[in-house]
């Protein structure tokens, strides 16, 4: 029989003794009801042991959700990029077959024009970039 310092439980052949100070008193449990107990408590927290596991494991619904927006957003970005690097192509394309795409680039990109024409710059607002301002 074991029992705690002054107050507590004690367990000893089928018996659940209330221990206190004073005096001890025996509250008789039933092999039926330890039986029920464990067929009932034992799955019970077995089953919320698992469920827990599923939810919030390595594996659980929790990190394959995040992992999913993680793909998402990723898939999205490189979408973005896909299109960037088409336009991009589309550009270098046109100024190796159109000479007026040529003339274009030199004059936006590296201030260069045609003999006698005239060259017209607008500096952005101070904090702007030239990525930030949209381009037609």
């Amino acid at each position: 029989v074991k029992t705690s310092a002054r107050r507590g439980l004690s367990v000893a052949a089928g018996r659940l003794n209330l221990v206190s100070s004073s005096a001890v008193s025996t509250l008789r449990v039933s092999p039926r009801l330890l039986r029920r107990i464990a067929w009932n408590v034992v799955p019970a927290t077995f089953v919320v042991v698992v469920l827990w596991q599923a939810m919030t494991g390595e594996d659980g619904i929790m990190n394959r959700h995040q992992h999913k927006q993680r793909l998402i957003s990723l898939e999205h970005e490189l979408a973005a990029m896909e299109r960037s690097n088409q336009a991009l192509e589309d550009e270098i394309s046109a100024i190796r077959t159109d000479p007026d795409a040529l003339r274009r680039a030199a004059a936006e990109e590296l201030h260069m024009a045609v003999p006698g024409s005239t060259i017209y710059r607008f500096e952005l607002p101070t904090g702007l970039d030239s990525e930030s301002v949209p381009r037609k």
